[in-house]
């Protein structure tokens, strides 16, 4: 006896069959809602440069050159999928669609930021940043200065060590040992401020050139 459920299951299994009901579905929605279809829309080319860029994508994901037969599969798998681009395109599937909009609107973002990226800025556009924000270019500002430490000195002798620098004596050798450098030149600011600390760094913009100060 022939088993009809038996042979309908066999059949619902078959590629070709979902193939067939896929082609069916498709042909009752656009008949429903698509517009008339352009003969010209029937016609599929594939070029020897698109062929080359599926093999080489083929290539990256697998590490090796496709067989021929693999290369059949692959212009198969692309004609069928411009097949199915065109009719969803031709019925309005990518229209009011939150995923395919959400996917649209990611494609534009990375290829705004890939192309501005990669723009080369003028003199006048970088001058406009630069007037715009002078603070966010602007270099710190550097310092160079002998510095000398006194322990533990009384007002008396910091004044008369003062007096002394200020007269002209040689500055090398006075004051006590200290871990800090004796000379620094085009420090920044940011570098002094770490070292000798803010009030220390705060205070130099204050100060005179070539004036020691105490």
């Amino acid at each position: 006896m022939i088993n009809f459920g038996e042979l309908v299951r066999r059949g619902l299994r078959e590629p070709l069959v979902h193939f067939l009901i896929a082609g069916c579905v498709v042909f009752t929605v656009a008949s429903w809602r698509g517009s008339a279809i352009d003969p010209q829309s029937r016609s599929i080319t594939i070029t020897a440069a698109q062929v080359q860029s599926l093999a080489e994508r083929w290539s990256q994901t697998w590490q090796r050159a496709p067989r021929p037969s693999e290369i059949d599969g692959l212009i198969r798998d692309y004609i069928k999928e411009e097949v199915y681009y065109r009719e969803a395109k031709r019925i309005g599937l990518d229209e009011d669609d939150f995923v395919i909009r959400r996917r649209l609107r990611s494609k534009m973002e990375y290829l705004a930021s890939a192309e501005a990226e990669s723009a080369q800025p003028d003199d006048a556009m970088l001058q406009a940043l630069l007037d715009k924000q002078p603070q966010k270019y602007a270099r710190d500002a550097t310092y160079s200065f002998d510095q000398i430490y006194l322990s533990n000195a009384s007002a008396a002798t910091s004044a008369a060590t003062l007096a002394a620098l200020r007269a002209g004596q040689n500055w090398h050798g006075m004051g006590d040992r200290i871990s800090l450098p004796a000379s620094l030149n085009g420090a920044s600011t940011s570098d002094i401020a770490r070292d000798f600390g803010d009030n220390f760094a705060s205070a130099l913009a204050a100060q005179k050139q070539g004036i020691w100060v105490g």
